[in-house]
C-alpha cells in the first residue's frame, strides 16, 4: 500500500469545479450538499458539491450505521480534490457499489466513480472529466493567482507537487490510470472543442484506464445528445504537454 499525502498548507483551496458555476446565487446554490442514509439502510446518498463538511458527515454516517450501506448513490458537480479522494477511499476500502443518479463531474468522476466495486449509470446520468493534478496548466494558474508574490508561488508549487503525489497514490491503490482525468486536454482535443466544459469516454476506453464493471440501468451508454458543453475523448498513453496559458475545460483554484 502506498501512503496517502495529506496537504498541510491552507494556502491553496484546490477545488475541481465546473466553469460557469462560480458567482453570487449560482455559486451559493452550487455549493450546497446533503448526505443521508436511505430508509432501508442499504444506500448512502450524496447529493451536491464535494466538500469537507459533507464528506465528514458521510464518513460519520457510515461509521455509525449498525447496518452498513453497500452502495453510494451520488449526484455531484464536483468539488474538492482532497475530499473527493477521501470519499473515494471510503468507497474503495468498503467495496461499495456506486450509482450515478444525475451528474458525476470533476472530482466525482475522477475519484468516486472509478473507486466503486460495481458502477451503475442510471437513466439520464452523465459523467464529465475536466482535469486533475496532471492537467497542463497548473503552473500558469499559480502564476495568475500570485503574480506579485514569489513566496506564495513557491508555497503553492510545493503544495501542488504534494497534491500530485496524493492523487497518484490514490490511483495506484484503486488500480486506475490517472490519465483518465486529462486525456481530453491534449492540444488536438482543445483545438477541436475549444468551448466545452469537459469530456467523457466510451466504455471500452474506460476499461483501458482500469474503470470496469460499469452497468447501464435502463439504457445503453451514449454521448449526451445535443449537449455542446461536453465531448467524447479517447484513451491516451501520456499526459498533455505543459501549457503556459489557462485552458477552459480544466480544474482550477477557487476561493470556496
Amino acid at each position: 500500500m502506498h501512503p496517502i499525502f495529506r496537504p498541510a498548507l491552507p494556502l491553496l483551496c484546490l477545488l475541481l469545479v465546473l466553469p460557469g458555476c462560480a458567482h453570487n446565487k449560482a455559486r451559493e446554490e452550487a455549493s450546497r450538499a446533503t448526505v443521508t442514509i436511505s430508509s432501508d439502510g442499504k444506500r448512502l446518498v450524496y447529493n451536491g458539491k464535494i466538500k469537507a463538511s459533507t464528506v465528514d458527515e458521510a464518513l460519520a454516517l457510515y461509521q455509525a450505521a449498525q447496518r452498513k450501506p453497500d452502495t453510494l448513490d451520488i449526484s455531484s458537480q464536483g468539488g474538492s480534490l482532497y475530499d473527493g479522494i477521501r470519499l473515494g477511499m471510503l468507497v474503495h476500502r468498503q467495496q461499495l457499489d456506486v450509482r450515478i443518479f444525475g451528474e458525476c463531474a470533476s472530482s466525482c468522476a475522477n475519484y468516486i466513480f472509478p473507486a466503486g466495486k460495481n458502477k451503475y449509470l442510471l437513466p439520464n446520468s452523465r459523467l464529465l472529466w475536466h482535469g486533475g493534478m496532471l492537467q497542463p496548466d497548473w503552473r500558469a494558474r499559480i502564476q495568475q493567482r500570485y503574480p506579485d508574490d514569489a513566496h506564495a508561488r513557491l508555497r503553492a508549487i510545493e503544495e501542488n507537487d504534494g497534491m500530485q503525489q496524493y492523487e497518484a497514490a490514490f490511483f495506484r491503490r484503486i488500480g486506475v490510470n490517472p490519465l483518465l482525468t486529462v486525456c481530453g486536454q491534449h492540444p488536438a482535443w482543445r483545438q477541436q472543442f475549444p468551448d466545452t466544459y469537459g469530456f467523457d469516454y466510451s466504455l471500452d476506453d474506460l476499461a483501458r484506464f482500469g474503470v470496469r464493471d460499469i452497468h447501464m440501468v435502463g439504457r445503453s451508454w451514449r454521448p449526451p445528445l445535443g449537449d455542446s458543453t461536453i465531448f467524447r475523448a479517447s484513451y491516451c498513453d501520456s499526459a498533455p504537454p505543459v501549457s503556459n496559458e489557462l485552458i477552459k475545460n480544466a480544474s482550477r483554484y477557487d476561493d470556496d
